[in-house]
Order: C-alpha cells, then structure tokens, then sequence
C-alpha cells in the first residue's frame, strides 16, 4: 500500500513537472514574439510608471524562479520622451499562473547595472508639483531590488547605489527601504551610508518622506552610527531637510539640516554634541557644492563654551579631506582634551614657540584625512598661558584651488 502511494506521488510529480516544463517552454517562444514582447513592455511600464523599453535579448528562465533575464532595457518619460535610466541587467520575477493564460504579473523587479538620470527624475517630479494639471503617476511594485545604480547628474558628478531593496511600494503608502549608497573613488568602491527605514511617497503635491530607523555613516572604512529621525523632499521648494537624533562617540546627538536643489547645491547644517555630564558640542555651517568639493563658510563652533569661527572645504576626490581655518579669542586645551579623542589635541609640544604641529600630536586615527589651522589670541593648558599660537593638525589648510573652481 505504502509502495503504491510513493509509485503514485511520484508519478504525479512528474507529470506536473513536465506540464509545467511545457508551460515553461511555451511562454518562452510566445514572449520571443512581437505580442509577447510588447505585453512584457506594457506591464513594466505600467508598474514603473516610465515608459519601458526592451532592447536587447532576453530569456525566460525556470530556476531559482520564473522570471525573465534580459541585459539592456530603456526608460524613460511617457510624456516628453525624455530618457531617464539605461539599464545593462535586469530580472523580472513572474507569476506562474498568468502565464497559463498568456498574461503576465511582475512580482519583483531587480536592476543589477545601468545609470539613472537624477535631474530627468527630479524636473519630472518638479513639474508635477508645480501644477501642471496632472498629478505625477507613481509606480506601483511590489519588490525591487536594485544593485549598482548610477545616480548620474553629469560625467564626473554621481553617487553609486550601491545596494537597495523597496517592498510594496504605492502613492501614499509607507514601504520597507533598505538603502546603502556610496561614492566611487579611483581605487574602488567607498561606501558613504546605510540606511533601513520606510519610504513614502505623495504624487500631489510631490513629496517624499523617510521614516529612519537607523543611519550610519561610512568613511575609509569605518562606520560612524547616526541615529533615527525623518528626512523629507518637497518638489515644490527644491529642498531637503533631515531632523535625526542618534548616540555618535558616547555623545547623546541631534542633526538638523536643510538643502536647497533649486540651482548650487546648498547645505545648511546644525549639529549638537551633548555628553552624560551635559558638556555641549555643537557646529552651525553653511556649505555649497563645488566640482565634487564643498565649500564651508561660514563654521560657528561652541566647543563646552569656547567660541570658533572660521571657513574651509571638504574634498570627496579621492581621499576624503577635510580642510579648515578656524580663530579663537580664547582657548583652554583641557577643556577640550575632556571632549574631544585624545588624538585629536597636540601633547602640549612647542606652545612656547607659538607653533604645535601634527609631529607633536602623533598619528591621526580618524576616518578622513585632516589638515587643520587654528589661531588663538590666548591659549590656556596645564596651567599655562600662551599669547597669539598657531596650533596646526596635518598639512596646512588651502582651500584656494576650490574657491577659484567655483567661481569658474
């Protein structure tokens, strides 16, 4: 009895195995066909809200699921023509019994390589926030997986996704995101942040909103945590903004900024250090962007009380740098040496002859390079008072080839 119930399963195994080869096999050619093609084009679009293109080959394969492999595929806007993305690798998960009918459902879609134009997505939205009598069409997808997606703005201007997943996204609703982004360097891949969340969008007026549930910045290697908070993007304004709260270094700490797309990039940023016995840290900078550097002027710092002002640049080229010029009328480096990692500060070396240099403080253990200029009328330590010192971290700061690119 036994025998016959595993002589009878196993036939009925087979029998749907090959039903659903033959299934398999007749999608295949009749998807090779202009009718399948242009049904295959009309669901991506309609689930992308682009108007989607199949250029190269593609074939649809059985394992590990139904889905169709293909390596070239355009998007671009259904109103203007204008192309948005080229994709070089794509996979489309299918639902199995559509095909039985010769239809077909896109359960997830996933992007492996392409570029995307990130000024075509952004006009287009802005567009439609600015009230041209019809609201923007939102995508509606159920999964999409995307990995190595350039965000292009020009040549030499791009951020690479570098890992991305969207669960049941639609107008409105709040989707899982999963997000981590980086900026190719010459030397390979430097990723600049992680984040997971919720995504939701709004078509009119358009507006994104991001629920962040945890946010870590990575620079040469290291992870520094953020925290969690909200960041928003309204078309209308051309701004985004970002409140987040997080612990960064023991330091309990809030992040408020504010960037304005509308022509430069322009950033205004307030962060708050604040440690278990409330000594504060915090900066207020406006920076804007210039030829893959930003220009940072002015930086007002209030370090436990202790005023800075000054300008400087952050260069992404290559090897993050971060340059500054700073001024204080007075400055006590105990203060300071209870806030700041220990690297950070000179060991007290040279302050007689008004000159501290990083050969005084040792090696800089610290996610980016630094070169650091700070003038002070009177400096304070151990005891001692010193007038009209130079402390110096790194190179001197020159942020003079940044400004004249700028200004080009």
């Amino acid at each position: 009895m036994m025998k016959a119930f595993r002589r009878y399963l196993i036939v009925g195994l087979l029998v749907l195995l090959v039903l659903l080869l033959i299934v398999v096999l007749s999608a295949s050619s009749w998807l090779e066909t202009t009718t399948g093609r242009n049904l295959l084009e009309r669901e991506l679009s309609r689930a992308l809200s682009m108007e989607a293109a199949l250029q190269g080959d593609y074939s649809l394969q059985l394992f590990p699921a139904i889905q169709i492999v293909g390596n070239e595929l355009l998007l671009s806007d259904a109103k203007t023509g204008h192309m948005l993305a080229k994709i070089y690798a794509y996979e489309l998960q299918l639902a199995l019994k559509p095909l039985f009918r010769k239809q077909i459902d896109i359960l997830k879609i996933a992007i492996n390589d392409g570029s995307l134009n990130l000024d075509g997505l952004t006009e287009m939205a802005a567009a439609s926030a600015a009230g041209t009598g019809e609201s923007l069409q939102l995508p509606n997808i159920r999964k999409l997986e995307i990995s190595g997606l350039m965000l292009q703005k020009s040549a030499d201007d791009f951020l690479l996704i570098s890992q991305m997943s969207l669960t049941d996204f639609a107008e409105s609703k709040k989707s899982q995101l999963a997000l981590a982004l980086a900026l190719p360097m010459a030397d390979g891949e430097s990723k600049l942040f992680d984040l997971d969340g919720y995504l939701q969008v709004f078509a009119s007026p358009f507006q994104v909103l991001v629920d962040v549930q945890a946010l870590s910045v990575n620079v040469a290697g290291q992870s520094w945590p953020v925290g969690e908070g909200t960041l928003s993007w309204l078309a209308t304004k051309d701004e985004f903004t970002g409140d987040l709260r997080g612990l960064l270094a023991g330091y309990s700490s809030a992040y408020q900024f504010s960037v304005h797309t509308a022509e430069a990039l322009w950033l205004e940023l307030n962060v708050e250090l604040r440690s278990a016995d409330n000594g504060v840290i915090s900066v207020r900078l406006d920076a804007r962007d210039s030829h893959a550097r930003w220009l940072l002027e002015p930086i007002e710092l209030n370090l436990d009380g202790q005023e800075l002002l000054g300008s400087g640049c952050l260069s992404l080229a290559g090897e993050p740098l971060l340059q500054l010029q700073l001024q204080a009328i007075q400055l006590d480096l105990d203060v300071l040496q209870e806030m700041v990692p220990a690297g950070l500060l000179p060991n007290g070396k040279g302050i007689e002859a008004g000159e501290i240099s990083r050969e005084s403080s040792g090696e800089l253990d610290l996610p980016i390079e630094l070169a650091i200029a700070l003038s002070a009328e009177q400096l304070r330590m151990s005891g001692a008072i010193a007038q009209n010192v130079h402390l110096l971290v790194g190179d001197e700061p020159d942020c003079t080839l940044a400004l004249s690119e700028s200004s080009n």
